[in-house]
């Protein structure tokens, strides 16, 4: 099974994963991670490519060919989740679409904005729990 790891430590994060969930109908398994120690069992070599990201964007790993496990970052790890785990064909879509050579680079830009902003727009969609200060830092 494939997992979407998000920063647990953020509300904004959090909501946005529960939204994700509702579009897979429970096919992906979306779990919280945290830079230093992931809460999900994954190979050693997948953990520590995923604690290295995920302090500045999503992080959606698969089973690949032969094996090995492909790992998407950002906008490209929701566009693959949906892809493969929509459940609808629309859903589906949408996903393909966000990887497409054009939309994804206005996705990009979209989700570096909101990946730096996320501490000040958990608020906005009624959740409070995020552990980057108020002062507009951002890891990135």
């Amino acid at each position: 099974m494939s997992t979407f790891f998000y920063d647990g430590d953020c509300g904004f994060c959090q909501w946005s994963a529960e939204r994700l969930r509702g579009l897979t109908n429970g096919e992906l398994d979306v779990r919280p991670a945290w830079v230093g120690r992931s809460q999900t069992p994954v190979p050693t070599a997948v953990e520590r490519r995923v604690q290295k990201r995920i302090a500045t964007e999503a992080v959606y790993w698969r089973g690949g060919a032969g094996g090995e496990p492909e790992l998407f970052g950002g906008h490209h790890a929701i566009g693959m989740a949906l892809a493969d785990h929509g459940h609808t064909t629309a859903v589906r879509l949408t996903g393909r679409a966000l990887n497409a050579p054009v939309i994804s680079l206005m996705a990009g830009l979209v989700y570096r904005g909101v990946s730096r902003y996320r501490h000040k727009l958990g608020p906005l969609v009624g959740v409070q729990a995020c552990a980057l200060p108020r002062n507009g830092f951002s890891p990135r």
